[in-house]
């Protein structure tokens, strides 16, 4: 940690890195901390609370180039390394991939965010996203801060929402993923979909 600051607050490096361990216990939490968590923790670094954030995007937009054309499931390990890594953090946030007819990885985005607890799924914009790429199929995917990955009642009918109106089209929902910590629900494999 130190070292990836050093070249931007160069003495204080190993202050600030010793204070970051400290308040998120190891350097994954660290990573995935919200922008606003980073500067609340780094009030005197906003520099290092930057950097941490640039290179968090840096590894996002990586793990997203891996993906670009290639097949990918619902359970692939990089898609599910990927995806972890995009919903980390603190609020509700769901997100979506888009797959072609060969079930080729196109594009994913945030699609909504929420709170700790909740979050509002505009089921237009979502449609909207799903024609303007062309995707046959979608994946969803979004975390629980609560650490409990099983779907809410909330879950399920929101998955059920967006199936329906997904089938309309033609869309295939392949799964709807929770995040939770290091845990993963498949609402798929758990015959929730």
């Amino acid at each position: 940690m130190a070292s990836l600051l050093r070249p931007l607050i160069a003495a204080r490096a190993d202050a600030v890195a010793a204070r970051l361990i400290e308040q998120f216990g190891r350097i994954s939490c660290v990573m995935s901390a919200s922008e606003e968590r980073l500067a609340s923790a780094l009030p005197d670094d906003i520099e290092a609370a930057a950097a941490i954030v640039a290179a968090r995007h840096l590894c996002e937009i990586t793990s997203r180039e891996e993906l670009v054309g290639e097949a990918v499931t619902p359970d692939d390990p990089r898609l599910i390394s990927h995806l972890a890594k995009a919903l980390a953090g603190g609020r509700e946030r769901f997100h979506i991939v888009y797959l072609d007819a060969g079930g080729r990885y196109l594009h994913d985005e945030q699609l909504a965010k929420g709170t700790r607890s909740a979050i509002d799924i505009g089921l237009k914009d979502l449609l909207r996203r799903v024609i303007d790429l062309d995707a046959a199929s979608v994946i969803l995917a979004h975390n629980h801060p609560s650490g409990d990955c099983r779907p809410s009642e909330q879950d399920r009918a929101t998955t059920e929402d967006i199936v329906t109106l997904a089938g309309r089209f033609e869309i295939v929902v392949k799964d709807h993923l929770i995040f939770a910590g290091r845990c993963v629900y498949s609402m798929r494999r758990g015959e929730q979909l």
